[in-house]
């Protein structure tokens, strides 16, 4: 799929950037983090929106985010192996996508040179995406998730009860609104991390300068002072392997089938 993905946007005259767990994996294996299932990838915004609008579905692979399905609870995308099926313990079996084996791609965006204003225009964006992401409050996470938190309970039916008299079209404007507020800065980042946000804050110079690195049987974009990049998310000994980390202890994966063969149930690997 990273190869199929590579392909396109070379064919597009789109730039990309591997990033996260799977530009560390470039870089300290050469390929995947053992440990890792999926490929993250990043674009600046007007990458993103280029891709969005060229990106056509086939019977391989479908483009899954917020504007393709109602039921779609996070702000990038994802494209989708189809002959495939994955459920990990935060989605359940009947929302309205396919969510198979699959490569996030994450827009990223420009954001305020001071750390303290861009904190305060991710709270700002934080409270309309848990507004959209409630529009299928009963599917994000199935309530009886015995891990699911306590707080999380009233939290999710006061966004509900939120959504159903805001709308998830005015949502969605003010997010896309929102996370496009500044044109060019000396940042850029991922506003819906899901860690702490100085964590994925990087000077914008980065992405002006990529080189080609090896990743299993290929070579794909990365960021030529990619030692900044990857301090910045995971510090100075990033190049040191964790130890005693479990399988499918990422997206606690419960099922995984691809071309019909079961890998995980119950979230036991086979």
């Amino acid at each position: 799929m990273l190869v199929l993905f590579d392909d396109f946007c070379k064919r597009n005259n789109l730039k990309y950037f591997l990033g996260g767990g799977t530009l560390l994996g470039a870089v300290r294996h050469n390929g995947f983090i053992p440990w890792d299932d999926d490929i993250d990838i990043c674009m600046l915004r007007e990458d993103y929106t280029k891709f969005l609008e060229l990106w056509q579905d086939s019977d391989k692979y479908t483009l899954v985010n917020y504007k393709t399905s109602k039921d779609y609870y996070l702000f990038h995308s994802k494209i989708t192996y189809n002959n495939s099926k994955m459920y990990s313990r935060f989605v359940r079996d009947d929302v309205d996508f396919n969510l198979g084996v699959f490569i996030d791609i994450f827009p990223m965006d420009y954001v305020h040179d001071d750390y303290e204003q861009v904190l305060k225009d991710r709270h700002k964006l934080w409270i309309w995406w848990r507004i959209l992401n409630m529009s299928s409050f009963s599917k994000v996470i199935a309530l009886k998730d015995k891990k699911t938190p306590v707080i999380e309970y009233p939290l999710r039916f006061i966004s509900w009860i939120i959504h159903k008299f805001v709308g998830r079209k005015r949502a969605i404007k003010n997010l896309e609104k929102k996370v496009m507020k500044y044109k060019y800065t000396n940042h850029f980042a991922n506003y819906f991390t899901p860690y702490t946000m100085e964590r994925d804050i990087y000077p914008t110079y980065l992405a002006d300068n990529l080189i080609e690195h090896q990743f299993g049987n290929g070579k794909f974009p990365i960021y030529h002072d990619y030692d900044v990049a990857l301090q910045i998310e995971y510090g100075p000994d990033y190049m040191e392997i964790p130890k005693n980390v479990a399988p499918n202890s990422h997206h606690d994966i419960q099922l995984l089938e691809i071309d019909g063969v079961t890998y995980i149930k119950n979230g036991e690997i086979l």
